[in-house]
């Protein structure tokens, strides 16, 4: 930060934007590459100030506020107008200068993938985890009744309050041209933010192998639409698909495994390592579960269905634009571990795997990999969504019920939905708990803002090109409208200097500018 601009700020000022930059400067990758797991860096920094500050959520909405704090981090933004709102657009401008010279917040906010559930025991009870493990469906639906019953009124409402970031109403989408230079910025950011390596210790990496699936993904996506850099963009994708053929080679099983570090807070996916080692350590099963320093077995506690399920996509989709059969192999062997797993009280978990497995019968034709794929959707997934009353389409437990995980459980059903035979007796189910799902975070999504971005941007990109064959599913659900107000944001924030997505949705929403806007001759 220079000098020169903070002899100008009062020390207030100086002091709210000294905060920012040491909590930022504490994530590099994460915040960068908008891969935190647990959201914004800059939220957890805020979030004493932001709870006292009382009118934060709805504060960036206010009349009278600076246009710029629709860009802004909403925490920061929250601070800002309850502790000063005559200078807070001031301070924010001198924040995005500010950032424009610091590489870990140049990228922009951090993504809003998800951490893993918190304790399932406060969330759900042990009826349904017992009925979850026998894997009956009939079981399984009645303690989801109990549960509903039990909740009352609050079934479906998320254990956090959503914060909605306005959609601008002047704001357009990416031009064909933007959008063939949009994957250029991370491969600029490349070399000073790449971890990944074979023999990675990872004690000392803080980071997940789902991070080096999403660089894979938007890279392939880059690829895919022929955006600038291409060719760079492949070759990285093909060292990050070794670096995850090389994690999984550390547990021996097909998993994909996580570090197995104690004691991080940096994030809430370490944060609930943390708690399943020490879980593992009261209970004498550490050395069972750990190996080469990594956590290679969850217990059936389901936490490795997200980085499996995540890695196993990219290592299909790198084999489908290499054909390499390395490649293949190693999904295979993904796809192989998530069938063998049961269900688990966390819905979300189980999404991981039914779109993984559905990606498996996709490009290998092989039929069980379907029926696992329907199996765990069946009993895994869909019983956990509300059917009546006012939240109808959403989850019923606080967690789930949150629009990150939603849109993720929309994403693996729509994919589902897209490589079932037309006449498959299971379709009509997973396609109306699809609709059902959409529905509601679509109709939200239009009349608050969003929510959450890269989960949503995935899935409604999933559902208007995979699913383009039933419109009525597409118009019905809104998944049009709620994709074009998405774009709309997301091309505004790129515009004002932010990579306001994951690599992979990232990549995902440039494929689909590139590919839409040639086909309608826009």
């Amino acid at each position: 930060m220079s000098l020169s601009f903070a002899k100008r700020w009062n020390w207030k000022e100086a002091w709210i934007i000294a905060s920012i930059s040491l909590s930022a400067s504490s994530a590099v990758w994460s915040s960068s590459w908008g891969c935190d797991p647990a959201g914004s860096i800059l939220r957890t920094s805020f979030q004493e100030r932001h709870d006292r500050a009382g009118s934060a959520e709805g504060a960036p909405r206010q009349k009278g506020i600076p246009a710029i704090v629709k860009f802004a981090p909403k925490d920061l933004a929250a601070v800002l107008m309850s502790k000063s709102p005559g200078k807070s657009g001031q301070i924010l401008k001198r924040f995005e200068y500010s950032s424009s010279l610091s590489p870990q917040l140049a990228l922009g906010p951090a993504a809003d993938l998800p951490a893993p559930s918190p304790d399932l025991s406060s969330v759900q009870t042990d009826q349904l985890a017992a009925a979850m493990k026998t894997g009956d469906q009939e079981k399984i639906e009645q303690a989801v009744v109990r549960e509903i019953a039990r909740l009352k009124s609050s079934a479906g409402s998320p254990e956090i309050a959503e914060q909605f970031t306005p959609i601008p109403k002047k704001g357009r989408c990416l031009t064909v041209t933007e959008a063939i230079q949009g994957f250029e910025p991370v491969l600029r950011r490349l070399p000073e933010h790449k971890w990944w390596h074979k023999g990675l210790q990872p004690a000392g990496s803080e980071h997940l192998p789902r991070e080096a699936a999403s660089f894979i993904l938007g890279c392939l996506e880059a690829v895919k639409a022929r955006l600038n850099g291409a060719g760079v963009a492949l070759q990285e994708a093909k060292e990050a698909g070794n670096y995850l053929i090389w994690t999984q080679e550390q547990a021996s099983s097909g998993v994909i495994p996580i570090p197995a570090i104690a004691g991080c807070t940096r994030d809430g996916a370490f944060l609930s390592a943390d708690r399943f080692l020490r879980k593992a350590t009261a209970s004498g099963a550490l050395e069972s579960i750990r190996g080469n320093g990594w956590i290679i077995d969850d217990l059936d506690d389901g936490g490795l269905q997200f980085d499996t399920g995540e890695a196993g996509i990219a290592l299909f989709n790198l084999y489908q634009i290499t054909g390499e059969k390395k490649f293949l192999r190693s999904a295979e062997s993904c796809a192989s571990w998530a069938e063998q797993r049961p269900v688990v009280p966390n819905w979300n978990y189980n999404s991981f795997s039914v779109y993984l497995l559905s990606k498996a019968y996709e490009v290998t034709g092989q039929k069980h990999f379907l029926d696992s794929a329907v199996r765990k959707a069946r009993t895994g997934v869909i019983p956990g969504q509300l059917t009546a009353g006012p939240r109808a389409g959403s989850w019923f437990d606080g967690h789930n019920a949150r629009r990150v995980y939603h849109y993720i459980m929309m994403r693996s059903l729509a994919q589902l939905l897209a490589v079932m035979p037309a006449d498959h007796p299971d379709r009509a189910t997973i396609r109306s708990a699809l609709c059902r799902g959409l529905a509601v975070s679509n109709q939200e999504l239009i009349d608050c803002g969003a929510p959450t971005k890269n989960s949503a941007v995935t899935a409604l990109i999933l559902v208007v090109t995979l699913l383009k064959s039933d419109p009525e599913l597409i118009k019905s659900s809104k998944s049009d409208q709620a994709l074009d107000r998405l774009s709309r944001l997301v091309s505004e924030q790129y515009r004002h200097g932010r990579l306001p997505l994951s690599p992979a949705s990232w990549g995902q929403f440039l494929n689909w500018v590139v590919t839409r806007q040639q086909v309608n001759g826009l």
